[in-house]
């Protein structure tokens, strides 16, 4: 019985301290960023960049790989899809701590049977890994709107959803074309 309670406080020792140490507690002195975004526009073509702001008349995305911000139109947008960070590794690191840590408070059953429950804790083990793993995968769709062919109140509405991930979140203001050249 001792033997049991070492192995029950060993394991939920490590599934505490491997809690602690995947979480990622923004630090207050980080710079925030905007998300990474790729704006798809009527002509087809695509800019991929962080979404700096929102404003009224434009959005201001600040391209990488040309190292220059650009204010692109409302009107020439035909699709903003918004990337977000995949998750599905650290879902699943979750779900086997969760696992773990509900096994460990499921005493074993004291029959001959080890083997086969064993395998039955193995199974749940499994199960919430699994789970963790295609809750992690589905946080991690990328989220699509659209801005072409809508009524103004759903663009209003959608430029609104638009920047919760901007950088810059209070900007309504229309683009000043000395601003724009100023981000270059």
């Amino acid at each position: 019985m001792n033997n049991f309670i070492r192995n029950k406080f060993v394991a939920a020792s490590l599934a505490f301290v491997l809690a602690i140490s995947l979480v990622s507690l923004p630090l207050p002195a980080r710079e925030r960023r905007g998300s990474d975004v790729v704006v798809t526009l009527t002509d087809g073509s695509k800019i991929k960049g962080e979404m700096l702001a929102v404003k009224t008349d434009a959005l201001l995305v600040f391209d990488r790989a040309a190292h220059q911000g650009k204010s692109i139109d409302l009107g020439q947008i035909a699709r903003v899809k918004v990337l977000k960070t995949f998750w599905g590794l650290t879902g699943i690191v979750f779900g086997l701590g969760a696992g773990t840590g509900l096994l460990t408070l499921i005493p074993p059953s004291r029959s001959n049977f080890y083997v086969n429950e064993m395998k039955g804790r193995l199974k749940v083990m499994m199960i919430f890994t699994l789970a963790g793993g295609v809750f992690g995968a589905f946080k991690s769709v990328p989220t699509k709107i659209t801005l072409a062919g809508e009524s103004s109140l759903s663009v209003q509405q959608n430029l609104e959803k638009l920047r919760r991930y901007a950088r810059e979140k209070g900007f309504a203001e229309p683009v000043d074309s000395e601003n724009v050249e100023n981000l270059k």
